[in-house]
């Protein structure tokens, strides 16, 4: 306990800690809900088959290995201001979800899923990238283990929340759900980082102040 709250208090005294672990904690909570309310749409709705299950996730998960080329390929651009370059994919992510239900056919399935892994795997390299190198070695297990706390408490409740609407909703409006509350912290996040900028150039001019 004692090494967490080490770890919360060198967060907080870190923006860019705190921009990175509150946003790959909203893209969990996120993905949890969508994740299982897509489970209960593929199987009661569609009526897809396992084999396609199993290839909607090797595509969902297969694009790990095509956004880390990506980034590769492209790491003199994303070097820096990556909170802000990670966080323009959010509402690519948040997008994605909230078509999911008017997408019935195989390629149109595929294609979100896609979409989604890629987008996704984006942004939670890029923010892990922030947090490592913001806590630093001494710290780094600490906030790792703060980032790990957190991220399986809002999967735990995300699971719970979801479970409760399906028994009186259909999956889309979880799709819904999980993409506007996505699309309104990216919303946020992208305030909040306006504002610092601001801040930090009114400093620049008025050092004294």
């Amino acid at each position: 306990a004692g090494g967490l709250m080490a770890g919360l208090r060198h967060i907080l005294r870190r923006r860019r800690l705190v921009f990175a672990i509150l946003s790959l904690t909203a893209l969990d909570f996120g993905t949890v809900c969508v994740n299982l309310a897509f489970y209960a749409y593929a199987f009661d709705e569609l009526r897809i088959s396992t084999p396609f299950w199993g290839l909607i996730l090797s595509v969902l998960y297969g694009m790990n290995l095509v956004a880390m080329a990506f980034l590769m390929r492209f790491r003199k651009f994303f070097r820096t201001g990556q909170i802000a370059k990670a966080a323009l994919f959010l509402p690519v992510v948040a997008g994605v979800w909230s078509v999911y239900t008017v997408t019935s056919g195989a390629a149109g399935i595929l294609l979100c899923a896609a979409a989604e892994g890629f987008a996704a795997s984006v942004c939670t390299t890029l923010f892990g990238t922030v947090l490592l190198e913001e806590a630093g070695y001494d710290f780094a297990a600490r906030v790792t283990g703060v980032r790990d706390v957190l991220s399986s408490a809002v999967k735990a409740a995300g699971a719970v929340m979801t479970y409760g609407l399906l028994r009186y909703v259909k999956a889309g409006f979880v799709f819904s759900l999980g993409a506007s509350t996505l699309f309104v912290f990216a919303a946020l996040l992208g305030v909040w980082m306006l504002r610092d900028l601001d801040a930090a150039g009114r400093k620049r001019q008025n050092p004294a102040a």
